[in-house]
């Protein structure tokens, strides 16, 4: 996200930049419907992966289904 390649979603022509929402246990993540969006997506999730020894749900989550083949 700090390198420049995620795209968080614009509320409203004036509004804020939403790139995230931090729950207790749950994170959603907001970016823009595209190709580029997927693959950064993907790679942020496997360094998540990679860096924690956990798993993302593939059952709680709601995205593209080839994303974790």
């Amino acid at each position: 996200m700090h390198d420049g390649k995620w795209n968080p979603l614009k509320m409203g022509r004036n509004g804020p930049r939403i790139s995230h929402l931090i729950f207790v246990d749950d994170l959603l993540l907001c970016g823009q419907a595209d190709y580029e969006q997927m693959q950064c997506l993907k790679e942020l999730l496997q360094l998540f992966r990679d860096m924690s020894d956990q798993l993302v749900s593939g059952e709680k989550t709601l995205s593209n289904p080839y994303l974790f083949l």
